[in-house]
């Protein structure tokens, strides 16, 4: 993706917020399709000095890049295409309680 394509998508709203749980490692490799933004203010991302946003390859660089810079704002995803519930796979979900888990199963059940 563009970093024109991700700001069009940004002010669109056509993102998914990413935080991670406590104990949770970011993903180190790239997913095809998908880029990484650093929201640095509300409504403002993360931006060369060009203006053009700073899009990272990796959950893992994106996650590294906020840290260090100390922004309190999420991690965003950027998908070229939305990716079908039945694709997404959970991982490290022991932090969810029985009752989340059993909410997560039957909402991904009944889509797919």
């Amino acid at each position: 993706m563009t970093p024109e394509q991700v700001q069009e998508k940004y002010q669109s709203f056509d993102y998914r917020i990413r935080y991670l749980s406590q104990g949770v490692t970011p993903l180190t490799a790239p997913e095809p399709g998908t880029v990484y933004a650093v929201e640095c203010d509300e409504m403002r991302l993360l931006s060369e000095p060009s203006g053009k946003p700073w899009l990272f390859a990796t959950e893992a660089e994106a996650f590294a890049t906020r840290e260090t810079l100390g922004i309190p704002f999420p991690v965003l995803v950027f998908f070229e295409r939305e990716p079908a519930v039945a694709d997404a796979q959970m991982e490290n979900v022991e932090h969810l309680d029985r009752a989340a888990r059993a909410s997560v199963d039957a909402y991904a059940d009944g889509v797919a």
